[in-house]
């Protein structure tokens, strides 16, 4: 994303192990087997600096075979209610693996934010279960002021879209030191 524009872009893509799952997807396309490849693909269709973040996702997975988006909901669409909002990769799959194992009847769900900046308000509204009554949003104690400004997009795109006041939201901060499991 940082090469094919003006480099105004932060990609959560979770590091090398997310990175290795990508590359070594089986469902790749043959020409895109290593870093080298994808970029070529990318370079013959993308201009460097001038390309948007969704021309860049779009191509991106078209070569990959992968469905990387602004956001990554688990759970159900159409009936969940509380909706914990993450944001990095420890967190993500946590609350990912949790909700997967519950049963759907607890109405719960998650969304991962993949890319927070620059920050896609219409793909947040269309990724959010029109059934929410709850917003968690996890923030990381340490990294409270990149959170804080997260927080404050979750809670204008909910005011722009006129579902403030119909959504409860509500934040749970933890230290970086935390221990997620035992």
């Amino acid at each position: 994303l940082y090469k094919y524009t003006n480099n105004s872009v932060l990609d959560l893509f979770d590091s090398l192990n997310y990175t290795q799952t990508t590359i070594n997807n089986p469902s790749l396309t043959p020409t895109a087997k290593t870093f080298h490849e994808i970029d070529q693909s990318l370079t013959k269709t993308l201009t460097s600096n001038q390309s948007t973040i969704d021309q860049i996702i779009t191509k991106f997975n078209e070569v990959t075979q992968n469905q990387l988006n602004y956001f990554q909901y688990h759970g159900d669409l159409s009936n969940d209610e509380v909706i914990f909002i993450t944001f990095g990769s420890i967190e993500s799959e946590l609350f990912a693996t949790t909700v997967k194992s519950l049963p759907d009847t607890k109405n719960i769900g998650v969304l991962n934010i993949r890319i927070p900046i620059p920050f896609n308000q219409n793909q947040f509204i269309e990724n959010l279960p029109s059934t929410t009554k709850k917003i968690i949003i996890i923030i990381d104690n340490n990294n409270n002021n990149n959170n804080n400004i997260l927080s404050k997009q979750i809670n204008a795109t909910l005011f722009y879209h006129a579902k403030i006041d119909n959504i409860n939201v509500s934040q749970y901060n933890y230290d970086s030191d935390f221990i997620w499991s035992q």
